[in-house]
């Protein structure tokens, strides 16, 4: 059994491959995945459903493959399944902050 994980990841945002989700998770209107703190310009999933807070915890729902798109970074396509989404995090001497995208 193959026990690594599979990441995909687009800029300062990571999507761990075939995760599962909480049941109590809210599904989101939205397909914005992370807001670019420093640029204006969004990580955005082009199909699916998205679950979980902006800011916090997500997971994206896809029956078909769908895309990631971001002004900035190349477009990364993600299978079908279920999926976390992270953000990535930056140590300071003071204390761990987002990286600023």
């Amino acid at each position: 059994m193959d026990a690594k994980v599979k990441v995909v990841r687009q800029g300062d945002l990571y999507i761990v491959l075939n995760q599962s989700k909480p049941i109590d998770a809210n599904k989101r209107d939205d397909k914005v995945l992370a807001v670019g703190e420093a640029t204006g310009h969004n990580h955005v999933l082009t199909e699916g459903l998205v679950y979980g807070e902006l800011a916090g915890k997500q997971w994206i729902v896809l029956e078909q493959p769908a895309e990631i798109v971001h002004q900035e970074h190349a477009t990364v396509t993600i299978p079908i399944g279920v999926h976390e989404v992270r953000i990535q995090r930056e140590y300071t001497p003071k204390k761990i902050v987002r990286v600023r995208d």
